[in-house]
């Protein structure tokens, strides 16, 4: 299975704005609610980035990265990024589901006090369906 072929064939039904080098495909964000996806790889490894701050999850199985990138471009994902004075504090993956957002991962990059960060921006992609429950 070629995850980068499958995932272009599906944005290309859709009309979505992508950029396609020979181990990498770009998902540009689609409107300005959305954030960019990355997948990247090659048969040993494969990596899966949401946003423009650098959180990225790494696979193993090609199928895997291409759920994770599916799952980051649909209306079930949302990505929230916690900052202040332009210093990243922390980036949050959610899923949606029957009984609202539930967490993915959070990723942490300054150990200090959240109460002392006030900028929060909450992104999401509409490009695929997400059901509610599904999980990644």
């Amino acid at each position: 299975m070629d995850p980068l072929a499958e995932l272009e064939s599906r944005l290309r039904q859709r009309g979505a704005r992508y950029r396609r080098e020979p181990e990498v495909l770009l998902v540009e964000a689609q409107d300005d609610e959305g954030f960019p996806v990355v997948l990247s790889g090659s048969d040993g490894e494969w990596v899966v980035g949401f946003g423009p701050d650098g959180y990225h999850e790494h696979f193993d199985d090609p199928a895997k990265a291409l759920e994770y990138a599916v799952f980051g471009l649909s209306d079930g994902c949302r990505l929230r990024t916690t900052s202040r004075f332009g210093l990243l504090r922390n980036v949050v993956v959610e899923a949606r589901s029957a009984e609202g957002w539930r967490l993915v991962t959070e990723v942490g990059t300054l150990g200090f006090s959240s109460l002392h960060w006030r900028h929060t921006t909450t992104q999401r992609n509409a490009l695929f369906a997400g059901e509610p429950g599904e999980a990644v």
